[in-house]
């Protein structure tokens, strides 16, 4: 229900973004309209207009956004100056966490990003190879010399986004393993499959 007259309701980007990653990932990218997302704020489709000329445009900042903070996370663990396991093991650990933290948005990079205009997309394409990239650095530091063929760490680094996306389509905080055991056995399960760990 929109407000009554001469009490008008002030959104900001912020709020289109939270309520946009909520209905794209509940009823998907194609199943919600601007009007869904104003009515979800109670405002008017012209306040939507005043921030986002298109549904497009919201979707494009939904996927670059969680891309680049997915990239900013990933890299961060990177740079430390810890041993290299270590910080492989903070590299999924932070981008686990960043999915948790975020289920919507990371549904919406996973499953809606292929709706983007051409050159939008293949932006989207190219911030995730770049996570990718930081991956295999992390895999050359710490995996055997027999293991460190280009092929092979493009497997591995391709294997452990794998998992650390996959979270949203299983965990359901009901379930009868908590958050953090997940999280553990999630880090364990990527890191060992890597071959990093015995």
């Amino acid at each position: 229900m929109k407000q009554p007259a001469g009490k008008p309701i002030r959104i900001n980007q912020s709020d289109i973004i939270d309520i946009s990653a909520k209905l794209f990932a509940e009823r998907g990218y194609w199943a919600s309209n601007l009007r869904d997302i104003a009515e979800q704020l109670e405002v008017t489709a012209a306040a939507i207009y005043y921030h986002f000329k298109k549904k497009e445009d919201i979707l494009k900042y939904i996927v670059f956004t969680g891309l680049d903070e997915i990239y900013y996370e990933v890299q961060r663990a990177f740079a430390s100056e810890n041993m290299p396991e270590e910080n492989l093991e903070a590299i999924v650990r932070l981008h686990l966490k960043w999915c948790m933290k975020n289920p919507h948005v990371t549904k919406i990079i996973i499953e809606d990003s292929r709706f983007l205009q051409d050159d939008d997309y293949e932006t989207s394409k190219s911030k995730q190879k770049d996570i990718l990239r930081l991956y295999k650095g992390a895999l050359k530091d710490c995996l055997p010399s027999h293991l460190k063929s280009e092929r092979n760490l493009s497997i591995a680094a391709f294997n452990i986004v794998a998992v650390v996306l996959g979270w949203y389509r299983w965990y359901r905080p009901d379930d009868y393993i908590t958050c953090e055991q997940a999280l553990e056995q999630c880090i364990d399960f990527a890191i060992r499959g890597a071959g990093c760990k015995s």
